[in-house]
């Protein structure tokens, strides 16, 4: 299975769902809730990387018990996209033709370096960069809930990781498949 790439804001999401920020689709039927669930069930049942622009973002993050909740959770659950140095250059180069159709350079570094690593996509929730990047991204830039959808893992498929007994979300059913 191919890694899809995370962006900031879906870091978040899937620390607010592993600290008890996700309720049940049936209790949080908003689409933030359905974009929490579906980023806890991706971390359960297949391969994520948050890539290192996302991670200077969540570096900026001005509420430091989060950010340190999130550095934890970037230090010992969700690896780092590994892109060498010699592809910064091409990176470079294709985030400047991104930002000829999307005016955040951030979010097209984003794009650029998910593309780089072979991504199957990119998982992110900004409407903004969806909508002025999808026509030019070489990879599918979908919310989670899409990407769920997409990898149509049967119901009932054991997930690579579980919630140790010790964890809270062990004892949740809102997550299971």
């Amino acid at each position: 299975m191919k890694i899809a790439a995370v962006d900031a804001m879906i870091v978040d999401y899937l620390a607010q769902a592993m600290d008890g920020g996700c309720r049940s689709p049936v209790e949080d039927s908003g689409s933030l809730g359905t974009e929490r669930l579906a980023a806890f069930r991706l971390f359960l049942w297949s391969d994520m990387a948050v890539l290192p622009t996302a991670l200077k973002q969540l570096a900026e993050i001005k509420d430091l018990a989060w950010c340190r909740r999130l550095e934890r959770l970037l230090l010992f659950q969700l690896p780092e996209a590994q892109i060498p140095d010699s592809a910064q250059w091409a990176i470079d180069v294709r985030a400047s033709v991104l930002a000829q159709h999307h005016s955040c350079p951030a979010d097209c570094r984003i794009v650029a370096e998910a593309e780089s690593i072979g991504a199957a996509a990119l998982l992110t929730f900004d409407h903004k960069l969806r909508k002025h990047l999808i026509p030019h991204a070489t990879l599918p830039l979908v919310t989670p809930s899409e990407y769920w959808a997409t990898l149509a893992i049967p119901r009932g498929e054991a997930s690579r990781w579980v919630p140790e007994g010790s964890n809270p979300l062990s004892r949740e059913t809102w997550w299971h498949w």
